[in-house]
């Protein structure tokens, strides 16, 4: 049955999210390159994604070992996900702005050790996911920003690159016409043009 399914979204276009994504929502998924592992960069994402992957794998995998962690597990664990949300939300491409909430509930949790306080926070992961799906739209138009931008980039240095062999211009500015410029200055031994004081 699932090979059915796999096989009518691969016909359909869609991409099933990886077997590493489960613990991103799958519109939120799907915006990953194949094959994308915590912790890697790639030139499809843009600022930002790698922490969000981050963040959400370690919540998904707190959420599965349950109260096993203990209190300081769980204090560690909401100082990560604060550190890396806030990261991401400070990119100045404020896509990832509004999940700072969900940095700030982490670290007022984390800087209390209260443990009802910290499984609150924990706890809010569902809503997370939520804002993922939501903000999935903005990661996509960011993302395309990015592409054309750096097809502009690339044009650009090709368009350089062309005008520069087309001048014969190696890129190297130095004077190799063999002529000494400094001929009519006086040498440094004559006496006659020495200046005596």
């Amino acid at each position: 049955m699932l090979g059915r399914l796999a096989l009518a979204l691969a016909a359909a276009g869609a991409r099933p999210a990886a077997a590493d994504h489960v613990h991103l929502p799958p519109a939120f998924a799907r915006l990953y390159p194949a094959g994308h592992t915590a912790g890697a960069q790639s030139r499809e994402l843009i600022l930002g994604m790698r922490e969000i992957f981050d963040v959400a794998k370690l919540w998904h995998e707190g959420e599965l070992a349950g109260d096993a962690e203990g209190v300081e597990g769980k204090r560690k664990k909401c100082e990560v996900i604060y550190q890396d949300l806030a990261k991401a939300a400070d990119y100045p491409h404020d896509v990832f702005s509004g999940l700072r909430l969900f940095a700030t509930t982490m670290k007022k949790a984390a800087d209390s050790s209260d443990v009802a306080a910290m499984d609150k926070a924990l706890g809010m992961r569902h809503k997370f996911s939520k804002a993922l799906e939501r903000i999935a739209g903005k990661v996509e138009a960011a993302k395309e920003q990015v592409r054309i931008l750096h097809k502009k980039k690339m044009e650009k240095a090709k368009k350089a690159a062309e005008a520069a062999a087309a001048r014969g211009d190696d890129g190297v500015a130095f004077d190799d016409d063999g002529v000494d410029e400094d001929e009519d200055l006086p040498d440094v031994g004559d006496e006659d043009n020495r200046d005596e004081f």
